[in-house]
């Protein structure tokens, strides 16, 4: 969605900045989230109470074999990868440096590290033929693979598809302020995602509402969190997202429930977006 938002505005978001964002909304949407399971909803968390201090000993003195101690340096590695260019002077060579890997660079290279490095019994650490076949989702590769030359085609003159709806959005979308335009789109957006699958929404209408909202005088980067935070909450029917599928196919839940706790995770999502998220943004960007 960044990589969509970057193409369509030739905008950026300075990264230290968005992860504060991230870490605020985030955290605070756990913590609203638990507070309405205990207050409004009351669940039933008794069973809990029925746990004993026998449950799990038979793991705890148990050691971090070297594989799980490889797999946590990797892992605080790619952290500090993504971390020190935000932290450090952007006039270090070492920083320019770091920053030029990315999310994709710093992947490839510790992945390639995994690779090589060899287990005690002369196994890769990192078996990449069996992480393609069953660590990676290939339907949501396939779906964006998919819907990508779809968004191209929106957004090509030759079509004049984007003439034709900024046409039609123009004339009602300009007569609004920017702050009521970004609480419009997110709430549509959020409403609508619930029946059209997340990521083509994401696709086809970022590239077009950020920049809009940039020539309304908006912040293009607010807009992109709210409208991105909407998409998020996609859980209501099965069509919503991959995430909504997993759900109203997981054993543990019926129907019902699941159409409630999608409902739920809407209106919480879009209250914390618009409440706490857009002047949050304002602020950051």
């Amino acid at each position: 969605m960044l990589g969509i938002f970057s193409k369509g505005t030739n905008l950026a978001f300075p990264d230290l900045q968005y992860l504060i964002w991230q870490l605020i909304i985030v955290n605070l949407y756990i913590v609203i989230l638990l507070l309405v399971a205990k207050f409004i909803l009351r669940l039933d968390v008794s069973v809990l109470a029925q746990l004993t201090n026998d449950l799990g000993k038979e793991h705890r003195d148990e050691k971090m074999n070297s594989e799980q101690i490889f797999g946590l340096i990797m892992l605080l590695a790619y952290i500090v990868m993504m971390l020190l260019p935000m932290l450090l002077p952007k006039t270090w060579a070492f920083t320019q440096f770091l920053s030029k890997f990315g999310i994709l660079g710093s992947l490839g290279v510790l992945i390639s590290i995994a690779m090589a490095k060899r287990t005690p019994e002369g196994e890769p650490y990192v078996n990449f033929a069996k992480v393609a076949a069953k660590g990676i989702s290939w339907d949501v590769i396939w779906l964006i693979v998919a819907t990508t030359p779809l968004a191209a085609a929106f957004q090509a003159e030759e079509c004049g598809i984007m003439t034709t709806l900024m046409g039609f959005l123009t004339p009602i979308l300009t007569n609004m302020s920017p702050a009521i335009f970004i609480i419009a789109c997110t709430i549509i957006l959020g409403i609508t995602t619930q029946f059209v699958h997340n990521l083509i929404l994401g696709i086809v209408f970022i590239p077009i509402l950020c920049p809009l909202c940039a020539t309304l005088g908006g912040n293009p980067y607010a807009c992109y969190l709210a409208i991105n935070m909407a998409l998020m909450m996609a859980f209501i029917t099965p069509a919503a997202s991959m995430n909504a599928g997993l759900i109203f196919g997981h054993p543990w839940l019926n129907a019902k429930t699941a159409y409630v706790q999608g409902t739920m995770h809407l209106v919480i999502g879009l209250s914390i977006a618009l409440i706490i998220g857009l002047p949050l943004a304002n602020i950051l960007f």
